[in-house]
């Protein structure tokens, strides 16, 4: 499969790891955090969002989890041949099986959710494009032990998902703090980006002005290609 080329790096990718898209351009361009030490991509497949966010954050250490290792390795491949190599990790394993005793700053996801989309021949695409392997609940029971106090936890996912994960996420002590509606073109939102803090720690909710994607011709807004003019190699 043919590799993604970017300003400052290179994605290799593989036909049985989810490829390059929108949804993790948008999450590494967005999610956010004032100063991030330590950082957790949840699903990294092929370790895009991590790089992208190693590139955001020169001073913070990013680890990449993935329950497929041929995307773990996949993902650190990546990792090696980009030139923040020194401050990001891969690793096999599931997010139920983190080490609690490490905290992140900021935890990132872009989780599998087409529950009832076409499943495709191959197994291993399957997990990462669907829930198969992936459950809220566990996923919020473990951010909720490793996130540190300060810390903040943001994910992309369809717009129809935010009442049933932010009930999950409230059920571990998980409140939203921010969220921001995506359309695909306009007043058609597609995706909405949620950020969660633990909820003993107060902070004002805000809501973001939403981000079109493409105007009604098809072409990229002004606004997403500001968002994404640092990452591009080329001009969209």
């Amino acid at each position: 499969m043919k590799s993604f080329q970017f300003k400052y790096f290179q994605v290799d990718q593989r036909n049985d790891v989810h490829k390059v898209g929108t949804d993790a351009m948008l999450l590494g361009a967005l999610a956010s955090h004032e100063q991030p030490r330590r950082i957790l991509d949840v699903g990294t497949g092929t370790g895009v969002v991590a790089i992208m966010i190693a590139q955001r954050y020169p001073n913070a250490y990013v680890t990449g989890i993935d329950v497929q290792s041929q995307a773990a390795q996949l993902a650190d491949k990546n990792f090696k041949n980009s030139s923040f190599a020194d401050r990001l990790k891969a690793i096999t394993t599931s997010i139920e099986d983190v080490n609690v005793k490490e905290k992140y700053d900021l935890i990132v996801s872009n989780p599998p959710f087409f529950a009832n989309d076409y499943h495709s021949s191959s197994a291993t695409r399957n997990i990462a494009r669907h829930d198969m392997k992936f459950s809220f609940n566990l996923f919020f029971q473990t951010i909720s032990r490793v996130l540190e106090q300060t810390g903040s936890c943001t994910l992309i996912v369809p717009v129809d998902q935010k009442k049933v994960v932010q009930e999950e996420a409230l059920c571990y002590g998980l409140a939203m703090s921010r969220e921001q509606v995506i359309n695909g073109k306009p007043d058609r939102p597609i995706r909405i980006i949620l950020t969660f803090i633990l909820k003993n720690r107060w902070d004002a909710f805000e809501t973001i002005r939403p981000l079109t994607i493409r105007d009604r011709e098809g072409r990229y807004t002004v606004n997403y290609k500001a968002l994404t003019n640092m990452f591009h190699g080329k001009k969209l």
